[in-house]
């Protein structure tokens, strides 16, 4: 995300993460999806606010690959 070692939330940056879920599904790769975030540039959350946005990014993500069933 351009700051500290690229470790902010899924969406919070520059990167098409429509287009980078989609390379991924061409691998054929069915596993987790794994996110390494740092609450670096999010001082301003409580740490229950920022593990639920860290969740719903992820789900974000795998909805995207069409792997999260609600």
């Amino acid at each position: 995300n351009g700051e500290r070692g690229q470790h902010g939330l899924p969406f919070d940056g520059p990167i098409d993460w429509e287009d980078t879920m989609k390379k991924i599904m061409t691998t054929g790769y069915l596993g987790h999806t794994a996110i390494e975030p740092m609450n670096w540039a999010y001082e301003d959350m409580t740490c229950e606010m920022f593990l639920e946005e860290a969740y719903e990014k992820a789900q974000n993500l795998d909805r995207l690959r069409g792997l999260c069933i609600k």
